[in-house]
């Protein structure tokens, strides 16, 4: 006389022992680079904000200080670097232009990392965007949406930003 099946046997076992143990360690696989990825965010998204800062000091200093110079945010954001790089591009009737050049770099899981901030910037404008600075908003839509900007509406700075590497 045969005795009705129940329960699993050790093989069923086995088998759903290893499908989920494969399951957990993809869903661990999954947390871990969502980890990461959030972690580089939150680097970038520092990079991003100290450059600015490095730009705008930069660039409210007496007179821009030519050639390159390098240094680091200190014990506040350890790890981070920053390179300024100024150059005259002097022609014709803009004899004072210049390329302004922040790079905010780090290292992160072994890897080099940097952020990028360029601009064009004139001496002759200086006191013109940065005396009579205001905060433009956007009056016809009622929203702050705009930024720094000089007597006529001009912005104070044009350039371009972006990751390196």
């Amino acid at each position: 006389m045969r005795f009705p099946r129940r329960g699993f046997t050790l093989l069923e076992l086995l088998v759903a022992m290893s499908l989920l143990a494969m399951g957990l360690v993809a869903v661990l696989e999954a947390i871990s680079k969502g980890l990461t990825a959030a972690r580089t965010l939150q680097d970038y998204h520092l990079a991003v904000q100290l450059a600015r800062m490095q730009m705008n000091h930069t660039l409210t200093l007496p007179a821009l200080p030519y050639g390159v110079e390098e240094g680091d945010f200190g014990e506040l954001y350890p790890g981070f670097r920053w390179r300024t790089e100024v150059e005259a591009l002097g022609t014709g009737a803009q004899d004072d232009l210049a390329r302004v050049v922040v790079i905010v770099s780090w290292q992160q899981g072994g890897i080099e990392r940097a952020y990028r901030l360029e601009t064009l910037w004139s001496e002759g404008l200086r006191d013109t965007l940065l005396g009579n600075a205001t905060v433009n908003f956007d009056r016809q839509e009622g929203a702050g949406t705009g930024g720094l900007s000089g007597p006529e509406g001009i912005p104070t700075t044009a350039g371009s930003e972006g990751m390196v590497g």
